[in-house]
C-alpha cells in the first residue's frame, strides 16, 4: 500500500502485542480524503493473513439506525455462526439485552434497554460477547466513521476505553476529529496517555505515493496539478481525477461535474449531505451557487432565508466538517471542491436559475469584479437587460485571452441574446472563434473562422488583425501547413496589422514544417524592434523577436539567435503581468525555449519552458499546452533527465491528440523513439530521486507513443516493482523492462538481458517471460513461440552453465573495477561514481572499457545484470 508503511508496521506491531489477556487500542485519526477506509481495509487483509479472527463495522449518520448499529454492523456476521451459543454461556441478565442490539440472535425471552439499569447489563453483555469471539485466537474489532456512530456506540467504546477488556483484543478505530464527541477525543488521549491506546494521525501522502495513485489514464502533467492544489490526500485527489474537468474546454470551470456515483469519496459526501436537517441542506445548496468562499448575508438572500436561520444552518455545516471558516475569519469557505459540487448538484436546476439570479443581483449591488458577475449572468433565469448585456460585453473584453474556456461561455451566452446589432453579432461571433481555438478546441473553431471571413468588411481593423492571427494559429497547430499558405495568399495585407501577422504566421509555420526559414527572415526581421528602445516593445513587437531568435538558431547563427533571445527574455522579466494577451506571451515563452535549446543553451530552454507552462496553466491556454510540455521533453533528453523527459513527452502526446494537432503528434512520436532509442542503447537510467523506475519511465514512453496496451503492461510491472521490497527482484524485474526495450532494435542484445533478469529473479524455463517479451514489442505469436522454443532448448543446454560464466567473468574483476560495476548496477551515472570513489571522469571511463572487456558486455545495463546476479547465486 503506497505511502503507508508506517502506518501497516504500527499495526502489525499492536497484533503482535495482543496475546493472553491484553487489549490494545489502535486510533486512526484523519481528516476527510485522508484514506483511512483504504488503510482499513488493507489492515483487515493484513490481520486475516495472521490468523486472527476480524469484524469491521462502519457508522453511518443516519438517525434511523439502531444506537448499537456501529457494533451491530460489525458483529453480525460472526454472531450469525454461533451466537445463540455465545448467548447461553452469558449472565442471563446480559443475554436478554443482546436480541434488542443484535436481530440475528433468537433467544428465548428478550428484555428492553432502554432503563439505565438495562443499559449497563447490554454494555455487558457486548464485552462479554467480545471476550468469548476472542477466545482461542486474537479477535480484531474495526470500527470504521466512529464521528457518526449513534450515542450507544459511543459510549460502548468510551467503556471499552475505559475498562479494557481481559481478552486479546485489538480495537481499531477511525474517526475524523473535527466531528467526533469531545469525549470520544477526552477518552482517547487518556488511554494513549496510559499506554492502552496509540495513536496514528494520517497525514497526506508523499509526492511519489499520491502521483502513484492516480489513474494512469491521466497524463502526468494533469496529476502533477492536482497535486499541487490539493495535496496528498489520496481520497480527494482519486475524486478529482473521476470527476473533474478535462484539458479542453468544460461547461463550468467554477463547479465540478457531479462525478460518478460509485465512486467512495462522491457517495460519502451525498450519504452526509443526506444527512443534514432541511435547512442545512438549503444553506450548502444556496453557498454552492455563490462561490467557493461565502459570507452569511449573502447566503441568506440566495438562500431567501432569514440571516439567524441561515447561522442556524451554517452551524450544522461546521459541526459536519462541509463547511469551515477561512483563515483569519476571512469568510466561509468549503471542506473542499467534492462537497461544493455535491451540494451545488443536489439543488433543483430550475431552483439554481433563481439562485444565481439572487447571487448576480446582490453581488452587483456590492460592486463585484465583473468576471464574478458574469459567472452568475451566465446561469441566471431573468431575462437578460441592456446593462446585463453591457456587463458581459466588458467582462469579455477585460479577460482577453485569459481563460478562454470561461469566456467562449460567456459569448454563446451574448450571442443566444437579442439587441446586438449586424456588426456586433459578428465581432461577437470573431471573438468566439478565437476563444474556442484558445481553449483546445482548434478543429470546432474552423467553421467560426471561415464565418468570421464572409463578412470581414464589417470588422474593424484590430478584430481583422487578431481574426488573421488566430486562423493562421489554428491552421498551423493542426498541421494544415499548405492551407496556411493559401490563406495568407488571399489576405489583403494592405493593413499593418494584417501585414504583420501573415509574416510572423508564414515564419512560425517554416519553422514547424521544415520550410524554407531562411527565405521568411529578412521580412521577419523587418518587424524585430530597434535595440535603442528596448523599453517600448508591444505584443507584435515581442512575438517578431521571438521567432525571429528561434529562426537564427534554427539556421545555425548561434550568437545572434542567443543576443536576440536574451533580448526577449529580458523584457518578459520586467513584464508582471501578462495582460488580455496572454496568448501571445505563452507562445514567445514557447519559441526562446526552442531558440535555447537549438542554441545549446539547455538550462536556459527549461526555464523559458517552465515559465511558459506556468503561465499556460494558469489561465488555461490548452493550445500552447502540448507544444510547451514537448520543448520540455526534448530539453529533459538533452539534459539527461530521461524520467522528466518521458512524463512531459507523455503529456505532449495526451494534449495532441483532443487537440488535434498532428503535427505534435507526430513531433512526439519522434522524440519518443529517440528516448527509447538512447535506453536501449545502453543510455542512463533514471537518476536516484528521479521520476522513477525504468518500468515507470517505459509505461509513460508506450504512453506518449500511443502504445496503451503497452503502457498497461509496464505500468503493472512498476506497481510488482514496488510490491517486491527486495532489491534483487527490484533490479530483475528492471532487467526485464530493459531487455523488452531492446527487443525490437537489437535482438541479441535484449536476449542477454533477458537471460540476465531470468537469472535474477530466479524464473525457469525462459519462455516463462517470452509472451511479456513479445507482447512489448508487438512481435508474431509465430516469432515468439519460436523464440520460446529456442529458449527452452538454450535453457536445457546451457541452463546451470551461465552461473559458472557469471562467476568466472566477475572473478576477473579487480577490486576498484568491482566498485565501479556495483555503482552501475545502482544506476549512478560516470559522474556520480567519480565523485563517490575520488576519481577523475576519464578514469571511470577507463574503468568501464576494461569491465566491457572482461564480462564481454557492450552496455550498462549487462554490466549491471552481472553484478546483481551474484547476490541472488550467493
Amino acid at each position: 500500500m503506497w505511502g503507508r508503511t508506517a502506518e501497516l508496521g504500527a499495526f502489525d506491531h499492536a497484533l503482535a502485542t495482543v496475546t493472553g489477556n491484553t487489549c490494545k487500542v489502535l486510533e486512526i485519526a484523519g481528516e476527510p480524503g485522508m484514506g483511512k477506509t483504504r488503510l482499513l481495509a488493507a489492515l483487515e487483509e493484513r490481520a486475516r493473513r495472521t490468523g486472527a479472527r476480524v469484524a469491521h463495522g462502519q457508522a453511518t449518520a443516519s438517525p434511523l439506525t439502531n444506537d448499537f448499529a456501529l457494533f451491530v454492523d460489525a458483529l453480525e456476521d460472526l454472531l450469525a455462526a454461533d451466537g445463540n451459543q455465545l448467548l447461553a454461556e452469558l449472565d442471563p441478565r446480559a443475554a436478554s439485552c443482546l436480541p434488542r442490539i443484535f436481530p440475528v440472535l433468537h433467544p428465548a425471552q428478550c428484555a428492553s434497554v432502554e432503563s439505565p439499569q438495562q443499559r449497563y447489563w447490554a454494555y455487558q453483555g457486548i464485552r462479554s460477547l467480545l471476550g468469548k469471539l476472542a477466545a482461542g485466537r486474537p479477535l480484531v474489532l474495526i470500527l470504521d466513521d466512529v464521528h457518526n456512530a449513534q450515542p450507544g456506540s459511543i459510549e460502548m467504546i468510551l467503556h471499552l476505553l475505559r475498562r479494557p477488556l481481559n481478552a486479546p483484543l485489538l480495537l481499531v478505530l477511525a474517526h475524523r476529529p473535527r466531528q467526533s464527541p469531545a469525549e470520544l477525543l477526552s477518552a482517547l488521549s487518556v488511554a494513549v496517555e496510559s499506554g492502552v491506546a496509540r495513536s496514528l494521525e494520517l497525514g497526506p501522502l508523499d509526492a511519489v505515493s499520491a502521483l502513484r495513485l492516480l489513474p494512469m489514464e491521466i497524463r502526468p502533467g494533469r496529476r502533477r496539478q492536482l497535486l499541487r492544489e490539493y495535496g496528498g490526500k489520496p481520497g480527494l485527489l482519486g475524486a478529482l481525477a473521476a470527476g473533474s474537468p478535462e484539458d479542453v474546454a468544460c461547461a463550468d470551470p467554477g463547479v465540478l461535474p457531479p462525478g460518478p456515483l460509485s465512486h467512495p469519496v462522491f457517495a460519502s459526501v451525498r450519504l452526509d449531505l443526506q444527512a443534514l436537517p432541511v435547512l442545512a441542506r438549503q444553506v450548502a445548496q444556496a453557498a454552492a451557487v455563490v462561490g467557493d468562499r461565502f459570507d452569511s448575508a449573502l447566503v441568506a438572500e440566495v438562500a431567501e432565508l432569514g440571516h439567524d436561520r441561515t447561522l442556524e444552518g451554517l452551524d450544522e455545516l461546521i459541526a459536519q466538517d462541509l463547511v469551515r471558516v477561512g483563515i483569519g475569519n476571512d469568510g466561509l469557505v468549503f471542506r473542499d471542491p467534492v462537497v461544493r459540487s455535491i451540494c451545488y448538484h443536489h439543488a433543483g436546476g430550475g431552483w439554481r436559475l433563481g439562485a444565481h439570479t439572487r447571487a448576480y443581483r446582490l453581488l452587483r449591488e456590492r460592486g463585484a469584479p465583473l468576471a464574478e458577475l458574469a459567472h452568475h449572468l451566465e446561469r441566471a433565469g431573468k431575462p437578460a437587460t441592456e446593462s446585463d448585456v453591457r456587463t458581459l460585453v466588458v467582462a469579455v473584453e477585460q479577460s482577453g485571452d485569459r481563460m478562454p474556456a470561461t469566456v467562449s461561455g460567456w459569448l454563446r451566452t451574448l450571442l443566444r441574446l437579442p439587441g446586438h446589432g449586424p456588426a456586433e453579432r459578428r465581432r461577437l461571433a470573431t471573438r468566439l472563434a478565437r476563444s474556442t481555438a484558445l481553449s483546445g478546441l482548434l478543429a470546432e473553431s474552423l467553421p467560426g473562422h471561415h464565418a468570421a471571413w464572409q463578412h470581414r468588411a464589417d470588422l474593424d481593423a484590430s478584430t481583422l488583425a487578431d481574426l488573421t492571427e488566430s486562423h493562421l494559429r489554428v491552421l498551423r497547430l493542426l498541421g494544415r501547413f499548405e492551407e496556411v499558405a493559401e490563406l495568407a495568399r488571399r489576405l489583403d495585407t494592405s493593413d499593418g496589422g494584417v501585414a504583420a501577422r501573415v509574416v510572423l504566421g508564414l515564419a512560425e509555420t517554416s519553422l514547424d514544417s521544415g520550410g524554407d526559414v531562411a527565405g521568411s527572415l529578412a521580412r521577419v526581421e523587418r518587424l524585430v524592434p530597434g535595440a535603442e528602445d528596448p523599453g517600448d516593445i508591444d505584443d507584435t513587437g515581442l512575438r517578431a523577436l521571438a521567432v525571429y531568435s528561434a529562426m537564427l538558431a534554427t539556421l545555425g547563427r548561434g550568437a545572434e539567435a542567443t543576443a536576440a533571445a536574451d533580448r526577449a527574455a529580458g523584457h518578459l522579466n520586467g513584464l508582471a503581468d501578462p495582460g488580455a494577451t496572454v496568448a501571445v506571451v505563452c507562445e514567445v515563452f514557447d519559441w526562446l525555449g526552442w531558440a535555447n535549446l537549438w542554441s545549446g543553451r539547455t538550462a536556459e530552454a527549461l526555464a523559458q519552458y517552465n515559465r511558459g507552462l506556468a503561465l499556460a496553466e494558469r489561465h488555461r491556454q490548452i493550445h500552447v499546452l502540448g507544444r510547451l510540455h514537448l520543448g520540455l521533453a526534448t530539453a529533459y533528453l538533452a539534459d539527461g533527465a530521461l524520467g522528466a523527459a518521458v512524463e512531459h513527452a507523455e503529456d505532449a502526446s495526451a494534449l495532441a491528440e483532443p487537440v488535434g494537432s498532428t503535427g505534435l503528434q507526430a513531433r512526439t512520436k519522434r522524440l519518443c523513439a529517440e528516448i527509447g532509442h538512447v535506453i536501449a542503447s545502453g543510455g542512463e537510467g533514471p537518476e536516484p530521486g528521479d521520476s522513477g523506475s525504468l518500468c515507470a519511465m517505459l509505461a509513460g514512453l508506450s504512453a506518449a507513443a500511443g502504445r496503451h496496451g503497452d503502457a498497461r503492461l509496464w505500468h503493472a510491472l512498476d506497481e510488482r516493482l514496488g510490491s517486491r521490497p527486495g532489491l534483487v527482484d527490484r533490479f530483475g524485474l528492471t532487467l526485464l523492462a530493459a531487455a523488452c526495450l531492446q527487443w525490437g532494435a537489437d535482438p541479441g542484445r535484449a536476449w542477454r538481458t533477458l537471460r540476465a533478469a531470468v537469472v535474477v529473479l530466479g524464473v525457469r524455463p525462459f519462455n516463462v517471460l517470452m509472451p511479456l517479451a513479445g507482447r512489448a514489442f508487438h512481435v508474431a505469436s509465430e516469432s515468439t513461440e519460436d523464440s520460446a522454443a529456442e529458449a527452452r532448448r538454450s535453457d536445457e543446454d546451457s541452463g546451470p552453465d551461465f552461473d559458472k560464466v557469471v562467476l568466472a567473468r566477475m572473478g576477473l574483476l579487480s577490486t576498484r573495477e568491482n566498485q565501479v560495476a556495483e555503482l552501475v548496477a545502482r544506476g549512478r551515472t560516470n559522474q556520480q561514481i567519480a565523485r563517490a570513489l575520488v576519481l577523475s571522469h576519464k578514469t571511470v571511463e577507463t574503468y568501464l572499457r576494461r569491465i566491457f572487456d572482461k564480462l564481454e558486455v557492450s552496455s550498462r545495463s549487462e554490466v549491471a545484470a552481472f553484478t546483481g546476479i551474484m547476490p541472488r547465486m550467493a
